[in-house]
C-alpha cells in the first residue's frame, strides 16, 4: 500500500472511472434508489469513523495498521457510487421529458447548439430540443438532434444560438446494419445524441427568440473570422485546409486524400486541435516566460499569463470539446505548479481527469480523451528514460533525438488504442514526426500571428507567404512518407480484452525494468500468454469459417461467400466500380474475419471458380451443398420451364412485384431474402405477403445484413 500512498488522486480517479464504466456497460445492474442508499450509508460511516479517530483516539491495538484503511475503503466506495450516479444523471435519455418518450411529434422548437457546417447540398448542425408539440399541444422536452437542412438561397441563414420551429418528427439513429460496420449510433449516444432529421427548406423557420449563450456565440464568431483570414491569405485549397485544421480545428476542407496521407504517415494528430497544440503553446509560454519565476510575484504573473493565453486559444477555436479538455488539463497543471513547489505530475493529471469527468462523465468514452491522457502519461513516464539512452554534443542531434523520444513515448502509450479504434499502425511515425512536430509548431504560431495582425488591419504578406510554403512543405513530407514501402500496416484487429492485456503487459514490463520486481515479470508473462492464445484461437476460427453474407448497401446488391480466409464477392457492376464504397461498408468486416484474398465478380457476368449458371434474368450458384438463386430483372421464366429448387432465393432490383410471379417461374425456395437494391415499399409488400403465407423471409434493408453460417 505504501507504494501507492503518494498517488491519492490517481486512486480516486480509478474508482470514479470504474463507477462510470459500470453504468455504461452494465446498465442492468443499476438501481438509483439502491445506489443512493448505499452512498448515504457509506458517507455516514465515513463521518463516524473520522469523528471517532479524531476525538476518541482509540488505542493502537483496536485499529491496527494500515491506520486509515477503513476511511480509504469508504472513500473509494463513495467515489465509485458517485461515478455511477453522476453518469446516470448526465444521461439525457434517463430523463422523463426526453424526446425519446414523445413518439408522435408534429412540431418541435430547438436551439442551434453547434457551428453550422455547409456541405454540398445541405447545412449540418446539432440542435437542442426545448419543446415538442403533439396532438395534445405543446409540452416541455429535451434531447439533441443531428440535423441536416436542405439548402435554399431564399431562406434566411441561421447560426449558433438561433431558435428554430421545425415541422416533423426526428428519426432515431439506426444501429449498424452490416457485420463489423462502425457503430455511429453508439458514438453519438455518448454525446447524448439519439436522433437525426433531414429538414426541407419549407419545414422550418427561424423564430425571433434567441438562446442565452453569448460566450459560445462570440467564440464561434471569432473562429469564423480566423477562418476567413486563412482562406483569403492562403489561396491553395489544400494549404488552407491544413492550416485551418491545424490552427483552428476546422476539418471540413480536408479531402480523403489528405486524411489518408496524414493517417498513413502517423501525423493525423496534428490535424486534430487538442493536447498537442495546447501543449505546444504551453511549452512556448513556459520557455519564454521562465525568467518571470525568479521574481517574488513572478509565478503568479506567469500563471495569469498562461491561463489567459490558453483560454484565449480555446475561445478562438470555438470552445470545442477537444480543446477544452486539453486547456483544462494544462490549466490544472499550471495551478498545481504555482501552489506547490514539488507536485506529483501523475496526481496533477489525475486531478485534470477527475475535473473533466465530473463535468462530463461520458468523456471517458471519447477516443480523443483516451488518446490525450495516454499520450501525456507516456511522454511523462517514458521520455526522460528514453532520453537518457544517448547523449549528443551536437545541439541539432540532441534536438532531433528528443523529438524522436517524444514520438516513441507517445506512440508506445497510444498504439494499442490506435489499433483498437483505427485498425492500422504507421511504421514511419518516428520519421514523419521529426519534421511534422517542429513544422506544426511553426504553422500554429505563424497562423495565430497571421490571424491577429490581419484582424488588426496590419499588412500580412510578410508572414502569409512563408506560412503557405511551410504548409506546402509539410504536405510534401507527409505524402513522401506515405509513399514509402509498407508505410502502414492495415487490418489489425484487437478486442477489448486484448487491448487491456497489451496495456497490462506494457505496464508490467516497465515496472519490471524500473523496480526489478519479478512479480511484474510474472504478470507480463500471463498477459503475453493470454494475447498469444486469444490470437491463435481467433486465427483457428477464421480458418474454419464458412458463411454466406448478403450485405445492406443502399441501392446495391452484394453477396459474399466466406470460406476460411478466402472470400468471393458477387456484386452489381455499379458497386464494383466504387472501391471506396466497398471499403467503407465491407472492409472492417473482412478484417475481422481475417480475409486474405478477395475474388470479385459481377452478378450479371460471374467469373468465379464456382458452379454458377447464368440465365437471362437470373443466376444460380451451388456452394457447399447449398443452391443460391438470385433474380435481378422482372422476367424470370427459365428455359424449358425447368423447376428450380433453391435453398436461398435472393430478390434484387425489383425483379418481382408479387410472390405469385415466383409460382409462374417454377421457383421453389426455403428462404426468401429481399436485398437492399429493391425499392423499400416493394420490399415491405413482399415481406408482408411472405409472412402471411408462413414463409421464412429476411428484408435486408430493415433487418440488416443476412448472415448464414454453413
Amino acid at each position: 500500500m505504501s507504494g501507492w500512498a503518494p498517488y491519492t488522486i490517481v486512486r480516486l480517479v480509478f474508482f470514479l472511472v470504474a463507477g462510470i464504466l459500470s453504468y455504461i456497460h452494465l446498465p442492468g445492474l443499476f438501481s438509483e434508489s439502491l445506489y443512493l442508499a448505499l452512498a448515504g450509508v457509506c458517507l455516514v460511516l465515513y463521518l463516524f469513523v473520522w469523528a471517532w479517530r479524531r476525538y476518541k483516539s482509540p488505542p493502537s491495538h483496536v485499529l491496527r495498521r494500515p491506520k486509515y484503511l477503513p476511511e480509504g475503503l469508504l472513500v473509494f466506495t463513495i467515489t465509485f457510487l458517485f461515478g455511477t450516479l453522476h453518469t446516470h444523471y448526465a444521461n439525457d435519455a434517463a430523463r422523463k421529458n426526453h424526446i425519446l418518450y414523445h413518439p408522435s411529434v408534429l412540431y418541435y422548437k430547438a436551439v442551434v447548439a453547434s457551428e453550422v457546417q455547409a456541405q454540398q447540398a445541405y447545412l449540418r448542425t446539432e440542435l437542442i430540443v426545448h419543446a415538442v408539440r403533439d396532438s395534445a399541444g405543446w409540452k416541455p422536452a429535451q434531447g439533441k438532434v443531428l440535423a441536416s437542412f436542405e439548402k435554399n438561397e431564399g431562406k434566411p441563414a441561421f447560426q449558433h444560438g438561433d431558435v428554430l420551429l421545425i415541422k416533423g418528427s426526428p428519426a432515431v439513429l439506426k444501429p449498424p446494419t452490416n457485420p463489423g460496420e462502425f457503430d455511429y449510433r453508439q458514438l453519438m449516444s455518448y454525446r447524448q445524441v439519439y436522433f437525426q432529421h433531414y429538414i426541407r427548406h419549407t419545414a422550418y423557420q427561424v423564430l425571433p427568440e434567441q438562446s442565452q449563450s453569448p460566450l459560445r456565440d462570440w467564440s464561434l464568431y471569432a473562429r469564423q473570422q480566423g477562418r476567413q483570414v486563412l482562406e483569403s491569405t492562403l489561396g491553395n485549397a489544400q494549404e488552407y485546409a491544413i492550416a485551418a485544421a491545424l490552427v483552428l480545428g476546422i476539418k471540413e476542407g480536408l479531402d480523403v486524400e489528405l486524411r489518408n496521407a496524414y493517417a498513413a504517415a502517423g501525423a493525423m494528430h496534428v490535424l486534430a486541435v487538442s493536447g498537442l497544440h495546447v501543449g505546444i503553446i504551453f511549452w512556448i509560454l513556459g520557455f519564454s516566460l521562465k525568467p518571470l519565476k525568479k521574481y517574488k510575484w513572478g509565478k503568479w504573473i506567469f500563471l495569469c499569463i498562461v491561463l489567459l493565453v490558453l483560454w484565449s486559444y480555446a475561445f478562438i477555436t470555438g470552445l470545442s470539446a477537444s480543446v477544452l479538455r486539453a486547456v483544462i488539463m494544462f490549466s490544472i497543471v499550471s495551478v498545481a505548479q504555482a501552489f506547490q513547489r514539488q507536485s506529483n505530475i501523475y496526481n496533477t493529471l489525475a486531478m485534470a481527469a477527475f475535473v473533466m469527468l465530473c463535468w462530463n462523465p461520458y468523456l471517458i468514452m471519447s477516443v480523443g480523451f483516451q488518446l490525450s491522457f495516454a499520450a501525456v502519461i507516456g511522454i511523462v513516464y517514458l521520455y526522460p528514460r528514453l532520453n537518457r539512452w544517448f547523449a549528443f554534443r551536437n545541439k541539432v542531434a540532441t534536438y532531433f533525438w528528443q523529438i524522436t523520444c517524444v514520438s516513441v513515448a507517445a506512440q508506445l502509450a497510444t498504439f494499442p488504442l490506435g489499433i483498437y479504434y483505427f485498425h492500422q499502425f504507421p511504421l514511419y511515425f518516428w520519421l514523419a514526426n521529426l519534421v511534422v512536430i517542429p513544422v506544426a509548431l511553426a504553422i500554429l504560431v505563424g497562423g495565430l500571428i497571421l490571424i491577429g495582425i490581419s484582424l488588426a488591419g496590419i499588412a500580412s504578406e510578410w508572414i502569409s507567404w512563408p506560412l503557405s510554403k511551410l504548409v506546402e512543405g509539410l504536405n510534401w513530407v507527409v505524402k513522401s512518407v506515405e509513399g514509402l514501402p509498407n508505410a502502414t500496416i492495415d487490418g489489425l484487429m484487437l478486442s477489448t480484452p486484448q487491448t487491456i492485456a497489451i496495456y497490462a503487459l506494457i505496464a508490467a514490463m516497465l515496472f519490471f525494468f524500473d523496480q526489478k520486481t519479478y512479480a511484474a515479470l510474472k504478470v507480463a508473462l500471463v498477459m503475453l500468454t493470454f494475447i498469444v492464445c486469444s490470437l491463435g484461437v481467433r486465427y483457428w476460427q477464421q480458418s474454419r469459417q464458412q458463411q454466406l453474407v448478403i450485405y445492406n448497401i443502399r441501392n446495391h446488391s452484394a453477396i459474399a461467400l466466406h470460406e476460411g480466409k478466402n472470400l468471393a464477392l458477387l456484386a452489381d457492376s455499379s458497386l464494383l466500380a466504387q472501391p471506396a464504397r466497398i471499403r467503407f461498408f465491407l472492409q472492417q468486416d473482412w478484417w475481422q474475419r481475417g480475409v486474405e484474398q478477395v475474388l470479385r465478380s459481377n452478378l450479371q457476368h460471374p467469373e468465379l471458380p464456382l458452379a454458377i449458371q447464368r440465365y437471362e434474368h437470373m443466376g444460380v450458384a451451388v456452394w457447399n451443398g447449398r443452391t443460391i438463386v438470385w433474380l435481378d430483372s422482372p422476367s424470370t421464366q427459365l428455359p424449358g420451364a425447368t423447376l428450380v429448387e433453391a435453398d436461398i432465393l435472393i430478390v434484387q432490383k425489383n425483379a418481382i412485384r408479387s410472390l405469385a410471379d415466383l409460382e409462374r417461374s417454377r421457383i421453389r425456395f426455403k428462404m426468401l431474402v429481399l436485398d437492399s437494391s429493391n425499392k423499400p415499399y416493394l420490399a415491405k409488400a413482399l415481406q408482408a405477403q411472405a409472412l402471411e403465407q408462413g414463409l421464412t423471409v429476411h428484408n435486408v434493408a430493415t433487418e440488416g445484413a443476412f448472415i448464414l453460417p454453413i
